[in-house]
């Protein structure tokens, strides 16, 4: 019964996105989000390890569970306008660090989809177009992955 649990409880992770992100803008992105995962865990049920650590580690599991808490996240900071079922494009460029093309790339028109699996189709978007593209991440550096 052990193993089954413990099987269960890596299947995630075994099925999961990872991403090569550099240490300035994982930590960029885990500051402005601290406020927010404890609730945003509560509130999407995700493994509690995986929420505190997913940006720092920069492995997204497609899991339902995660795909929530990154919605939350990205309610909870203001990219995304949970009620209105839109983003917030000047907020999501400016706390994401990203340039317009990213963003015209990556947050669509959000129609009758599942929420949280917009959120994180665009989180994997936006992360896949940083590592592919040189982006300030507003701490004056310049970087170009790659």
């Amino acid at each position: 019964m052990k193993v089954v649990v413990i099987l269960c409880a890596l299947l995630p992770l075994a099925l999961s996105f990872k991403f090569n992100i550099p240490a300035q803008t994982r930590l960029k992105y885990e500051a402005a989000i601290l406020p927010h995962k404890a609730k945003c865990i509560l509130e999407s049920k995700v493994v509690a390890d995986l929420g505190m650590n997913a940006l720092l580690n920069m492995e997204f599991p497609e899991d339902d569970n995660f795909k929530c808490f990154l919605k939350c996240v990205g309610t909870s900071v203001g990219i995304f306008k949970d009620q209105e079922k839109k983003f917030d494009q000047q907020k999501s460029m400016e706390i994401l660090g990203i340039p317009s093309t990213i963003y015209d790339k990556c947050f669509g028109e959000i129609l009758d989809q599942n929420l949280c699996d917009v959120a994180f189709n665009t989180a994997k978007c936006v992360l896949r177009n940083i590592e592919s593209v040189g982006i300030d991440i507003g701490l004056g550096i310049g970087l170009k992955l790659k």
